[in-house]
């Protein structure tokens, strides 16, 4: 099972950066100040940049891994969204999250459409009724629990 905590998460990578830079730390005998930055801002790059690999490549197969549940918690999602469109629900508990139902209406507008409306704004109305859509989106939240004593 991939669980790690965030500050297990955050310390490893604050442990990597520091080895990082304990191991390629600069060195100038030139004496030149522009040279010494130049320098040091390369080897700042190239810690970073083994850092970044390190923790992408740790990321990927836990990012799989999160790609497979999504597949898996879809299909329990369309049966949610259709099972609330059946009883006409706006809202559905589970566990811990609810559900919502929202109905928006959407209409597209084109640039010469609107300077149109901005005209005269009677025809509006008119394109509302005529290419307005309803669009039904679903959100899931944490759900509020309120502690009573």
């Amino acid at each position: 099972m991939f669980v790690a905590s965030q500050a297990d998460m955050s310390l490893n990578v604050s442990d990597r950066c520091d080895e990082a830079a304990t191991q390629s730390s600069p060195t100038s005998n030139d004496g030149e100040q522009a040279v010494a930055q130049t320098n040091e801002a390369a080897e700042n790059l190239e810690v970073h940049i083994a850092a970044f690999q390190t923790i992408n490549n740790e990321m990927k197969p836990l990012l799989l891994h999160i790609r497979r549940l999504r597949k898996e918690l879809k299909a329990h999602m369309n049966f949610f969204q259709g099972h609330m469109e059946e009883n006409d629900l706006q809202t559905l508990d589970i566990g811990d999250n609810t559900l919502h139902s929202l109905v928006k209406q959407k209409i597209s507008y084109t640039e010469e459409r609107l300077l149109q409306f901005i005209e005269d704004p009677s025809t509006l109305e008119a394109y509302k009724e005529e290419f307005a859509q309803e669009v039904r989106h679903f959100r899931v939240k944490k759900r509020k629990i309120q502690i009573t004593e």
